[in-house]
């Protein structure tokens, strides 16, 4: 129930009816007519979106302010390009490794939501051991296949899955943090 109160619509519905009370109450104690105070409310907010929207704005103005914002965020950008070039962690050159009997590579993404770097699910590919050819799942996704060789090869055997193999990749990553910082 206390998140139900705690809720911002909750609240906001609650204001709408607890505002006018108020304004009576207020009214009533200052022994003004009802609702004066929140008619005088009105009245000055209605009064700022006639002045605002009749305000005298001249064409230069308008382009000068366009111009001023386009530049900020051209400066912006280039700053925040070159932090980020410049701040690339370590870890993005480790892409790939072998786990198991074969070789594994992989690409990094930074995604921008929670600001980290993520391995991109869909660059995990495990490469052939006979000619090191990126491999692809088959149809049932039971199995890797080598497009050149047609080298093929089943999931149920000793060889790693995707997901086994971003495990082990972040594992390795903090292991090697680990052993850098003792």
């Amino acid at each position: 129930m206390k998140k139900f109160w705690k809720s911002p619509w909750t609240i906001a519905i609650v204001s709408a009816f607890l505002a006018p009370i108020a304004t009576m109450i207020i009214d009533a104690v200052m022994e003004k007519p009802i609702f004066s105070t929140l008619w005088s409310v009105i009245r000055t907010i209605w009064g700022w979106i006639v002045a605002f929207l009749t305000f005298d704005l001249k064409v230069w103005w308008l382009l000068l302010g366009i111009g001023v914002i386009i530049g900020i965020l051209v400066i912006i950008a280039k700053i925040s390009d070159a932090k980020q070039g410049d701040s690339d962690p370590e870890f993005l050159s480790y892409k790939e490794d072998y786990f198991g009997s074969w070789k594994w590579s992989w690409e990094w993404c930074f995604n921008r939501y929670d600001m980290k770097w993520h391995i991109d699910d869909d660059s995990v590919v495990a490469h052939c051991p006979k000619c090191d050819t990126p491999m692809f799942h088959d149809r049932q996704d039971t199995a890797f296949e080598c497009p050149r060789c047609s080298f093929k090869t089943d999931y149920r055997s000793k060889h790693k899955t995707r997901k086994e193999v971003k495990v082990l990749i972040i594992d390795n990553l903090s292991r090697k943090k680990q052993e850098n910082s003792k």
